[in-house]
């Protein structure tokens, strides 16, 4: 015998939009590590470059070389600062998700605790008519032996 909770499709509805929320928050935790690991590639690339310019000017360095070297760090620096913004950006997005995710959890959990008093209600229910019936059946068998 089913067990009546009058929310049950609610639940269901509401289960289903925590599947869809949990998936774009793992979306958006997957941008997030995917920009965060391009802004260490680059952040490593700076710091190569750097240690590869520190060598070449101990070891004598053309000026023309010098000024390759600076326009390449400063396109470089462009590029760590647009990584920047992308990876703030889609932290962003990604806090943003992980709250409807915790907002959606405790939906979820409202509507199950919900259920869970029905049940219990519902058992109460039937162990109290369980018990009236057995009363009920007690008392005919005492009449009927005392007839």
């Amino acid at each position: 015998m089913a067990i009546p909770f009058r929310f049950e499709k609610i639940l269901t509805i509401k289960q289903k939009e925590k599947e869809q929320v949990q998936i774009n928050y793992e979306a958006a935790v997957k941008s997030f590590e995917k920009e965060a690991t391009k802004l260490y590639e680059l952040l490593r690339k700076k710091e190569m470059l750097d240690e590869h310019t520190e060598l070449e000017l101990n070891n004598g360095f053309s000026i023309i070389g010098i000024k390759q070297h600076q326009l390449f760090r400063d396109s470089l620096e462009k590029d760590i600062s647009k990584a920047q913004y992308e990876v703030m950006r889609t932290r962003n997005i990604m806090s943003q998700k992980q709250e409807e995710l915790l907002d959606q959890n405790v939906e979820v959990k409202k509507f199950e605790k919900m259920k869970e008093k029905a049940f219990k209600l519902h058992h109460k229910n039937l162990v109290k008519m369980d018990s009236k019936l057995m009363d009920d059946l007690s008392l005919q068998q005492f009449v009927n032996r005392n007839l």
